[in-house]
């Protein structure tokens, strides 16, 4: 009976032994994963204990000694190795160096206690071997060394304990089976061992903790191979947050590298809110189940990258997660919110792409007006513009529309319903149009091809004070087409395009020997208005340019000047009337607007006669022979609505040839003095009012203004030289 007994504890303790011994070489093999190999000294230890402790049973009574301290190695060392494994499987790297070094001095000593014993007797005070059923125990004293040495033991697997139980409750259950494996395989041996301290064995003097290791191994390999202890590791995630350590108001994502299935171990508040998923449900399953991970680099040790999410974007920062050697566990994802970011850089970079295009249409403008004086005729200023606005790139289509074509054009004034063209703006008035272009709807101007793809398309008048001349059609694919300084720089060009224009008309006035004559009349205007019901009579004598309008000198045929002065003064438009102190029947008189002589003056006239009397003023003009007397009409009645037109006559002869200057005037003048004279002719500077100031014209020929007058007052002087000579 006894040794079918001793056979049964043998046995027990065999499989127990064998168990460990194998879970020691598993550990082993997975040794690179954090908390492996302290795992497997753990066992290894146990495996001490466990054979010590078997073959001691089984031996002689003196072998019984001699295997007792032997056993020791094993069990000194069992709570070193259990500390060591929590720590280094749950993450706590940087506490475990330090607390095995300080966990390892009191095993050592136990150690040394146990087999210096005979000596000192402080670790037992007596020993009997009792044979019971076969078996050799060994019954003993416990002195203050055994007591202390519990006590140690006790509290470094307690406080490994508290570790793994903490994991358990706070993994989110991603680590409940495994947490709840190992406290049992820890826990188990624990209580068979304080059972046999305090002599609550069956067979007294029996330790039961080598038996209950078989628990342990049964609990740990379940563990090991059923719940991938060494695969899915919490030092990732421990590690992982410590990463992300200062980062926590991002989102953040915990992955390990389990055969590159990339698992999430966490997801914080932040992660959860943003990809819409629940934490419980997320951890466990694959990183794209929560995240796109095309934007994520997991290659590089520390990657960054983009991804989108709705309307936000957010930079991706991937970091590795390494034990201390450099082991690959895993990776953090931290997502950080850059939105605004990414909306200041594109308006930075569309604000970068306005200058560039500002910058190159503003050197087109400059090279257009240095061009347009050449132009000697409006066809040549059309051709001048197209060709240079063609060849800037900047359009892809452009027209030039004179006032008949622009009325041809017929460009609707209201934004259809379904898209299609739309024109904001008059032109009438000279104002800007901004105008959107579609596959169903072309801007439909004769003789012109429009283009076949998508873009937009903007109407620039050419105007001259308020006579619009024509327009510009500016079509381009661009994308952010047409901004407000775009526009303004073309507005400009308009003005020195319709500027450019009426000096042409105007020269061709001059030059040529065939006219336009035109006689307008109306009621309406301060002249008309100063002679209303009295017998006065006004002529004008000559115009000169004032700040804020024209300076009319008024020759007073019939009435007492002072009066004249004064009833001009109560009329609108007149900012000042004076009798003048040279001449006594002519008034100084300052118009500012509500005249008849602005919009001829605009569209290119030539006064020949101004006459008021009765409340009508009657006007005489002489204009270029291919005006459009309809728009001059049109022009006039935005002022003057009362006003008429009486007669029109076309009248030819031959150019005065007496009063042409010579051929060769100009050949004494540098090309810059040329230059000069030319541009401020044909920027109005010469004209009575000036059209233009000497700023305006050295901007345009980009000079300063005293080197301009320098330029104008040499060739000023040679012209005149010249011509003087030539008498």
């Amino acid at each position: 009976m006894a040794t079918h007994i001793a056979t049964l504890h043998v046995g027990a303790l065999l499989v127990s032994a064998v168990t460990t011994a194998a879970l020691a070489g598993a550990g082993w093999r997975h040794r690179e994963k954090p908390g492996a190999t302290a795992f497997a000294g753990l066992m290894v230890a146990v495996t001490v204990w466990t054979t010590g402790y078997l073959v001691g049973l089984t031996v002689a009574p003196g072998g019984r000694y001699l295997w007792e301290p032997i056993q020791w190695f094993g069990i000194a060392f069992v709570p070193v190795f259990f500390i060591a494994f929590a720590l280094d499987y749950l993450g706590y790297e940087e506490s475990l160096r330090r607390v095995v070094g300080l966990a390892s001095i009191p095993a050592v000593a136990t150690l040394a206690l146990v087999w210096t014993n005979h000596i000192h007797e402080q670790f037992w005070r007596d020993q009997e071997i009792v044979t019971t059923e076969g078996l050799e125990i060994v019954g003993q004293v416990a002195g203050p060394g055994y007591y202390a040495f519990i006590v140690y033991a006790y509290v470094l697997i307690l406080a490994g304990s508290v570790l793994l139980g903490r994991l358990a409750v706070r993994s989110d259950y991603l680590y409940l089976d495994q947490s709840v494996l190992l406290l049992v395989g820890i826990v188990v041996p624990l209580l068979g061992n304080a059972f046999s301290v305090f002599g609550r064995t069956p067979i007294p003097g029996l330790d039961l903790t080598p038996y209950a290791f078989t628990i342990t191994g049964l609990a740990f390999g379940n563990a090991l191979f059923r719940y991938s202890l060494f695969e899915r590791v919490p030092a990732a995630r421990q590690l992982g947050r410590e990463t992300v350590v200062g980062s926590l108001d991002d989102a953040v994502v915990i992955v390990d590298e389990m055969d590159d299935e990339r698992t999430v171990l966490y997801c914080n508040e932040e992660a959860t809110d943003l990809f819409d998923v629940d934490a419980e449900a997320a951890i466990g399953d694959h990183v794209s189940a929560v995240v796109d991970v095309e934007g994520v680099d997991f290659e590089a040790p520390d990657a960054l990258g983009e991804l989108a999410v709705d309307s936000r974007t957010f930079e991706v920062r991937t970091s590795e997660i390494t034990d201390r050697h450099d082991h690959l566990l895993g990776h953090t994802l931290v997502f950080n919110d850059i939105t605004e970011r990414k909306r200041r850089e594109r308006t930075l970079e569309r604000q970068r792409d306005e200058l560039r295009l500002l910058d190159t249409l503003n050197a087109v403008v400059r090279d257009i007006n240095g061009a347009l004086i050449d132009a000697n005729t409006r066809a040549a200023v059309s051709e001048t513009v197209r060709e240079r606005l063609a060849a800037s790139d900047l359009y892809d289509a452009v027209w030039f529309l004179d006032e008949q074509a622009l009325d041809a054009a017929e460009l609707p004034a209201a934004p259809e319903t379904d898209g299609g063209t739309t024109v904001e703006g008059d032109l009438a008035t000279g104002e800007s149009g901004l105008a959107v272009y579609t596959d169903e709807a072309t801007i439909p101007v004769a003789g012109e091809e429009t283009p076949d793809d998508k873009g937009v398309w903007t109407t620039v008048p050419l105007v001259y004070g308020r006579t619009v001349y024509g327009a510009l059609v500016l079509f381009t694919e661009r994308d952010e087409a047409f901004g407000e300084r775009e526009l303004a720089v073309l507005d400009e060009l308009g003005e020195s395009v319709g500027r450019a224009i009426n000096a042409v008309e105007t020269e061709q006035l001059l030059l040529s020997g065939a006219v336009v004559e035109l006689e307008l009349e109306s009621p309406d205007g301060p002249l008309a208005g100063a002679t209303a019901g009295t017998d006065r009579e006004l002529s004008l004598d000559g115009l000169a340019p004032a700040d804020d309008g024209l300076v009319a000198y008024c020759r007073v045929d019939a009435g007492d000047p002072d009066v004249v002065a004064t009833a001009l003064r109560d009329q609108s438009g007149v900012a000042e009337a004076e009798p003048s102190t040279e001449d006594p029947d002519l008034v100084e008189c300052r118009l500012a607007d509500e005249s008849v002589v602005f919009p001829l003056r605009e569209c290119g006239a030539s006064f020949e006669r101004v006459e008021a009397a009765g409340g009508r003023v009657e006007v005489a003009v002489e204009m270029a022979p291919e005006t459009d007397v309809r728009t001059v009409v049109e022009r006039v009645k935005q002022d003057l609505p009362e006003a008429t037109l009486h007669a029109k006559r076309r009248r030819e002869g031959p150019v005065d040839e007496a009063g042409a200057l010579p051929a060769d005037v100009m050949d004494g003048l540098t090309d810059r003095q040329q230059e000069a004279l030319e541009t401020a002719f044909r920027d109005g500077y010469f004209e009575w009012p000036r059209e233009s100031n000497a700023e305006e014209v050295a901007e345009s020929m980009d000079i300063s203004s005293p080197t301009l007058h320098n330029h104008l007052r040499k060739a000023e002087n040679k012209v005149l030289a010249e011509i003087l000579d030539q008498e």
